[in-house]
């Protein structure tokens, strides 16, 4: 089962929908991206707001061992709102967000660190010295909660190796970040394979509610899960569907060809 919705999260509507067993999504960080349908210069406040509605909605929709896993900077640094000569404004984005999921109903199991192997990103502020260091943030947190209870209330078939489960049983995961996507907040399709063979059975519902270029989407038919996706603007829309439909389609010639198979990393 595959449902692709080009509209608001907030407004699309999901009665006919079965209960989800997995939410893997990377929302908007609120620090200026340039999603076109999307302020991503809010009020701090206000997106905390919003992110509470979004949050809720997700509890909501799923199963009662249905696990959400939620990919979001450590700190939030909203350069947009900085003046010349003022210190920079930091928020402290995955505390805030846990508290939010566990007053929506959440149950917190663990943050895991997203280490983003290879990247150049650097900045020194004071260079070797105390007077103004600056931290840079070469990882993100996967914040991870269930419903009501962690273990699975329904058997199923998992489709995770052994060496892949020995990495990952691990709080930090060492991944490379996606530097290729026209969109441009796309994580690597190896973290969203390595969430969702962690964290769900083959033939479970994923959802990703803000699906971008559509990684979550790609990486669950690929690995057997049914989908659903949201993305409000329709060019990223467009992007997500053409790259799962591909993905359908090249799943289905391969179950055609070695039936039994199934794709690794």
């Amino acid at each position: 089962m595959i449902k692709l919705i080009n509209g608001d999260f907030l407004s699309a509507d999901f009665s006919e929908i079965s209960p989800i067993d997995l939410i893997f999504t990377s929302p908007p960080y609120n620090v200026g991206i340039s999603y076109l349908t999307h302020n991503d210069m809010m009020n701090y406040e206000d997106y905390l707001k919003w992110t509470e509605k979004w949050i809720l909605k997700c509890f909501l929709l799923q199963s009662v061992s249905g696990r959400i896993v939620i990919n979001i900077p450590f700190t939030n640094t909203p350069l947009y709102i900085k003046k010349k000569g003022e210190d920079p404004i930091n928020y402290p984005m995955a505390s805030d967000l846990t508290h939010i999921c566990q007053k929506v109903g959440y149950k917190y199991y663990r943050t895991i660190v997203w280490k983003k192997m290879g990247g150049n990103k650097t900045s020194w502020g004071s260079w070797r010295s105390a007077s103004s260091p600056a931290v840079i943030d070469p990882s993100e947190a996967l914040l991870v909660f269930y419903k009501k209870q962690w273990k699975k209330t329904s058997k199923g078939t998992s489709t995770i190796s052994g060496k892949d489960f020995m990495t990952y049983i691990k709080n930090v995961w060492e991944i490379q970040p996606e530097t290729r996507s026209k969109h441009p907040a796309a994580f690597n399709i190896k973290l969203a394979n390595a969430v969702i063979k962690m964290f769900s059975y083959k033939e479970d519902i994923i959802m990703d509610c803000f699906l971008g270029s559509g990684t979550t989407g790609e990486s669950a038919l690929r690995l057997g899960r049914n989908f659903i996706g949201v993305e409000m603007n329709k060019d990223y829309f467009d992007m997500a569907k053409e790259r799962i439909d591909t993905a359908e389609l090249q799943t289905s010639l391969i179950k055609s060809i070695m039936p039994d198979g199934d794709e690794e990393d």
